[in-house]
């Protein structure tokens, strides 16, 4: 069980790879290949709304067939994607590597949730969907201490060498597993029988929140060092600071999942207040104070990014018959269109109105995601 839930987490933590890796690396990718915020948004943009077209092509047929194969299979393919990355010489060639790279990456979380809710008890499911959802803020860890370190040599392209091979190790890990194991639902309930679905207006009020959460952290973690390098803090230092969101989050996500298995929170209500205090954290942003952007990033990070295995094991619960397709619309689909539109929005805005209206429409875009996945809390019986 362990080793299942350790590896589902590393393959959610190479599925996001790419885009932090953009993120951690973006001044010197900019630098390189003479783009700004604009086009670096688009990267973002391309890559969420892959991500986006996968999962809703393939989450029903995950539903179908199971979700450690098609995992495997999914990382193969990224793994190849970021080598292209790094053989990429133009910004139309890297466009096209990050392209394949959503593409491939969209399908291995709904995977790895159709994996939980199979396999793992009802009384661990929220600590599993905290786990594996730290495998994203890993990937911070990853991308903001070594990636830096390595492109200060001036070879950027190497940490997309590595971070290929990373990936398939992740494959080697997943695809062993799941030998042995039969495919039987955790709870011995056949899947089929399971049908709570809410209302429809619950269904695309849950969507739009989805997509207004999920747009506010993507625009965060995408921007979030050339913000604070912007504020005066060194490549390195900027790094520093996004590794240590993404150990916060990682904390934050396994704790908020603990108390929801002990029935202590409604996981909606909780993360309409995270939501908030990442709100509070992103003001802190204006700050060029290095102590003020450290408890910045820990607000920004640890509540306004620590929700995301809560909306996960509420949506499994909330559809509970079709787990995989759910996740991948509410999570992936949903939460691909606000991934993709925030970091474009944010880049615009940081173009022709300044970072610092760009920080402001962040800060209202978090708050509008907290009203309304408070609405959707109200709205269903949470048992």
């Amino acid at each position: 069980m362990k080793s299942r839930i350790a590896g589902l987490s590393l393959s959610l933590t190479a599925s996001i790879m790419p885009v932090f890796l953009l993120a951690s690396l973006a001044p010197q990718l900019q630098r390189y290949f003479d783009i700004g915020a604009t086009e670096f948004g688009v990267l973002n943009m391309v890559s969420f709304a892959c991500w986006s077209i996968s999962a809703l092509f393939l989450g029903h047929h995950v539903d179908r067939t199971g979700g450690e194969v098609i995992l495997a299979m999914a990382a193969l393919v990224l793994a190849g994607a970021l080598l292209g990355v790094s053989a990429a010489r133009s910004w139309p060639e890297l466009l096209l590597a990050i392209a394949v790279c959503g593409l491939a990456s969209g399908v291995i979380p709904q995977a790895g949730y159709r994996v939980i809710w199979d396999r793992v008890p009802q009384r661990r499911k929220g600590l599993a969907f905290g786990v594996v959802q730290s495998g994203f803020p890993v990937a911070t860890v990853i991308t903001g201490v070594v990636a830096p370190v390595i492109a200060r040599s001036g070879n950027w392209r190497l940490v997309f060498v590595l971070a290929s091979v990373f990936v398939v190790v992740v494959c080697l890990l997943v695809s062993a597993t799941r030998r042995g194991t039969p495919d039987t639902p955790a709870s011995g309930e056949p899947v089929a029988s399971r049908t709570n679905h809410p209302r429809t207006s619950t269904t695309v009020i849950l969507l739009v929140g989805s997509v207004f959460a999920n747009a506010a952290t993507s625009a965060l973690s995408s921007y979030f060092v050339l913000v604070v390098v912007d504020q005066g803090v060194s490549d390195l230092q900027a790094g520093g600071l996004f590794a240590v969101g993404g150990i916060v989050t990682v904390a934050a996500r396994v704790l908020f999942g603990s108390l929801v298995d002990a029935g202590a929170a409604d996981p909606l209500r909780l993360m309409s207040g995270l939501l908030i205090g990442g709100a509070g954290g992103v003001a802190m942003l204006f700050s060029d104070r290095l102590p003020l952007l450290l408890l910045a990033t820990l607000l920004g990070f640890g509540l306004g990014w620590g929700w995301s295995g809560l909306l996960g094991y509420a949506i499994v619960h909330l559809y509970s018959g079709t787990p995989a397709a759910s996740t991948g619309l509410v999570l992936t689909v949903a939460g691909g269109v606000g991934a993709a539109c925030g970091p474009l929005l944010f880049g615009l805005a940081a173009d022709h109105a300044g970072v610092l209206a760009a920080e402001t429409g962040l800060i209202v875009i978090f708050c509008l995601a907290a009203v309304v996945i408070g609405t959707v809390s109200a709205r269903t019986a949470w048992a």
